[in-house]
């Protein structure tokens, strides 16, 4: 449980959003600077910070504000900082429409970079986005290389960023879980959140899975990138919530709570970000609760990225209405 008190919560998040905030615009734009024409910095970085600087940090709401509101739907462009004890409480209320990030608990334990780069290296390739590469002629499928290679790169440009210097940014992709106990404690055992782990064909059985290489079949799935690595705005079309636990490092989460279905439709028609974008800085030890998606969601790095895993949600009416505008 936190110690501090919902208000202080929100002074820290507020100093600290706003330092990242500006600090991450400040690299990115450094990043431009250097590279060349083509590469993935160069056309990816140049759409985020002109997304970024359209956007503001917002000052959240407390956990007392929330549960005393009566009408939480006037909520869902709110985001809520509170203490684990306090998210129990408001999922105890029911499924909250708003995004809501958690201070770190003293329960909780956290994996290294370092730790989780040696369990990768058991594995026979990675799959690779570097952001060096010039997209015209290379596209921008990732490329599969051998883990001790990728490794060895990651861990190169990660010295070369720590003495100052610029480099090209690394993203790892298709990542499974491995951290066990990843669900938090305000979540767990909530059966109308574990839809996709308790549904299958020979329920109550404990079956063979090969490895998920796709979100339609995993539950559970880290990020790891190197800084700097960013991450264009998209649409979550699972409709699920969404936990984003920060291991190491510093992440600054962008999205657009409470787009709903006409948000989501005029984004399909006319392709444009839409306004009102929010930056969420999540602090190590720090976790993100996500909404179903019905809104644009994008992610930028600024050191090493989280562990973030989906959990399926009962709004089936909404989701049927979703699918049926993606396709």
């Amino acid at each position: 449980m936190s110690s501090k008190s919902g208000a202080d919560l929100v002074s820290e998040y507020m100093r600290l959003a706003r330092k990242y905030y500006e600090k991450s615009i400040a690299v990115l734009r450094k990043q431009l600077e250097y590279s060349e024409a083509s590469t993935r910095t160069r056309e990816d970085v140049t759409q985020i910070v002109a997304i970024l600087e359209k956007c503001t940090i917002q000052k959240p709401l407390t956990a007392k504000e929330v549960l005393r509101s009566r009408h939480r739907g006037d909520l869902s462009k709110r985001l809520v900082v509170c203490s684990e004890d306090d998210a129990r409480e408001i999922f105890d209320k029911g499924p909250p429409c708003f995004p809501i990030l958690v201070a770190e608990s003293p329960t909780q334990q956290r994996i290294s970079v370092d730790w989780f780069l040696d369990v990768l290296e058991t594995r026979a390739s990675l799959d690779v986005h570097d952001f060096g590469k010039n997209i015209n002629k290379k596209g921008r499928v990732a490329e599969r290389v051998p883990s001790s290679s990728a490794i060895d790169m990651f861990k190169s440009r990660k010295e070369t960023q720590l003495k100052g210097n610029q480099i090209y940014p690394l993203n790892f992709l298709n990542l499974n879980g491995i951290k066990d106990n990843a669900v938090p404690g305000f979540l767990a055992n909530r059966t109308d959140f574990k839809i996709l782990d308790l549904s299958c064909e020979e329920n109550g059985k404990r079956e063979y899975r090969t490895e998920s290489t796709d979100l339609d079949e995993s539950t559970s799935f880290h990020l790891l990138a190197s800084q700097g690595a960013v991450h264009l705005p998209h649409v979550d079309h699972h409709y699920v919530y969404t936990t984003v636990f920060n291991e190491e490092g510093h992440k600054l989460w962008l999205m657009w709570p409470g787009l709903g279905i006409d948000g989501l439709r005029t984004w399909r028609h006319t392709g444009q970000v839409p306004d009102g974008g929010i930056p969420i800085y999540i602090a190590p030890g720090y976790t993100l609760v996500q909404p179903p998606a019905l809104w644009r969601r994008g992610s930028k790095a600024y050191t090493w990225p989280p562990d973030e895993y989906f959990n399926e949600c009962l709004d089936i009416l909404e989701v049927m209405a979703e699918r049926r505008l993606r396709l």
